[in-house]
């Protein structure tokens, strides 16, 4: 029925939730289906929202899912996406995952067609000039790089952060096959050390800035995953007296 699908995981009553949903059914096309993964004491919550979603929307939910869970760290969230039973229940190759501190800029909105080749794309990660070209740093918020930032290595071009990120399925799979498991974030993992004989699509570093912004300022993204956590207060500004909808986002999850 649908061509792609964008997908959520938030087992909790979040105050951004309602917000982020209408803003992808509003900002995708209807070629998308919305896929929510709820937890043990959000249910009623979720339908609530899916109730009194907009009529033409309603028709592009795929299915509400039920984690099981009360609540989700970055360990477990990440094991989810290490689990190929989690690939089942999403029925189109190509989706792509939001979070709650998450949206799609409206003026932006076609630039994911740029996109949609590609085998995965987040938000390029900022590249920490003291430790060399390919290294990675996000700060002391990220307990998984490490000091003194992280290797991804050439062939994924710091590309990128999974809060916001286009993905294809069989990619996920082939990759979760090939890769023995470590004990980093999804998106880390995804994004480094892939192994060579697996021909793995992602954008270059300047082209991925057009996707999201996260931790490297773009005036004219796609969308955003948490940025006003990691650009300057300067380019924050830019952005929120830009895209009016950012500043509502950042009070719901604030």
């Amino acid at each position: 029925m649908f061509i792609y699908t964008a997908l959520i995981i938030e087992p909790r009553k979040h105050n951004a939730l309602k917000f982020v949903i209408n803003n992808f059914f509003q900002n995708l096309s209807d070629e998308w289906g919305i896929l929510i993964f709820y937890g043990n004491n959000n249910f009623e919550y979720v339908k609530n929202i899916v109730d009194n979603l907009e009529e033409k929307y309603k028709n592009r939910i795929i299915n509400l899912v039920n984690l099981n869970v009360d609540n989700l760290n970055s360990r477990t969230y990440s094991q989810l996406f290490f689990t190929t039973q989690f690939y089942d229940h999403i029925p189109t190759n190509t989706f792509l995952v939001f979070q709650t501190d998450s949206i799609i800029l409206k003026e932006n909105k076609d630039i994911i067609n740029l996109f949609l080749d590609f085998d995965y794309v987040g938000a390029p990660w900022k590249l920490n000039k003291n430790v060399g070209n390919g290294r990675l740093s996000l700060g002391k918020k990220n307990k998984n790089v490490g000091n003194g930032g992280l290797s991804l290595g050439k062939k994924n071009n710091n590309v990128g952060n999974g809060g916001l990120s286009l993905r294809k399925k069989n990619k996920m799979l082939e990759i979760l096959q090939s890769k023995p498991l470590e004990n980093i974030n999804e998106d880390v993992f995804f994004s480094s050390n892939i192994n060579s004989s697996i021909q793995y699509n992602v954008p270059d570093y300047i082209l991925a800035q057009k996707f999201s912004v996260e931790t490297v300022f773009y005036d004219k993204p796609f969308g955003i995953h948490n940025c006003w956590k990691y650009i300057t207060k300067e380019e924050c500004e830019v952005l929120k007296n830009t895209y009016a909808e950012i500043n509502e986002l950042i009070l719901l999850n604030n």
